[in-house]
């Protein structure tokens, strides 16, 4: 139902504009890491993979504006507006991230 305004009567009633909307969000995630400990030495190694996507969406239902009661009465409309073709939105983000540590155990004696 569209926002309906009767102006001499400073009345208001229907749906909100620019509404149903929403958001979508997606993140996949791929990690691994690979140690390596030869005596007092460690290393660790490690990747990861993220994508992140999110989608919005909004729809308008319409406003029809009736400047007199009897305009309302006869359904005569004096202005309308609407936004057509509201187009989604969205975005993909992926990243890489590498790691590498290294380090070496003394031994007190």
């Amino acid at each position: 139902m569209p926002t309906i305004r009767i102006q001499d009567l400073g009345l208001v009633f229907g749906d909100e504009r620019n509404f149903p909307q929403g958001r979508g969000d997606t993140t996949y995630v791929l990690a691994d890491t690979l140690n390596y400990i030869r005596g007092s030495h460690s290393l660790k190694f490690g990747v990861e993979f993220r994508d992140f996507r999110n989608n919005n969406f909004n729809g308008d239902p319409g406003q029809l504006f009736f400047n007199t009661t009897n305009n309302f009465i006869n359904g005569t409309v004096d202005t309308s507006a609407r936004t057509l073709n509201t187009l989604p939105t969205g975005s993909i983000r992926t990243r890489w991230n590498s790691s590498r540590r290294t380090a070496t155990k003394s031994d007190p004696r």
